[in-house]
């Protein structure tokens, strides 16, 4: 019997296709894992977006040096403006000129005690009662979040 060193043609061929039904079933899942990164990630921004808007409504809530004292009546207020085409809302002291969302993300901003609102171009706040919000952000690949909350002082 002769000693034939080398391998066959078979398990080359053998080799290969193993080789290319792993490979294909590891690209696989990174493929999975990289797309399931996106939507967390986009998720996470969302949210991270509603939390900031939250935390300067909770603000002008809550600090008295945010809020306008009107001279004749006395009652401190601040201002909250919606804009449904834009989709974009304002805060502010006097006049609600402060942005609460970035260009790149959709607003929806509804208020009330305690049936949500859409608000009627710029509404006066009075910080002694509760405000309820409904926020519901969207991102330009239609990624959505939406939040309903409540703030109030203590």
């Amino acid at each position: 019997m002769k000693n034939e060193k080398g391998i066959t043609l078979i398990e080359l061929l053998v080799t290969l296709s193993i080789l290319m039904l792993i490979s294909s079933l590891i690209y696989g899942v990174l493929i999975g894992v990289n797309k399931n990164y996106k939507q967390l990630s986009e998720n996470n921004n969302l949210r991270q977006e509603a939390n900031i808007i939250l935390s300067t409504l909770t603000n002008y809530h809550q600090k008295k040096t945010l809020h306008y004292i009107d001279a004749t009546t006395k009652i401190e207020t601040y201002k909250i403006k919606y804009d449904p085409i834009n989709k974009t809302a304002y805060v502010g002291k006097t006049t609600a000129d402060i942005s609460l969302v970035n260009s790149s993300l959709k607003i929806e901003l509804k208020v009330g005690q305690p049936n949500y609102q859409e608000i009627p171009n710029e509404q006066t706040i009075n910080p002694y009662q509760p405000l309820y919000v409904n926020l519901k952000l969207t991102n330009n690949a239609g990624k959505s979040y939406e939040i309903n909350t409540l703030i109030k002082q203590y």
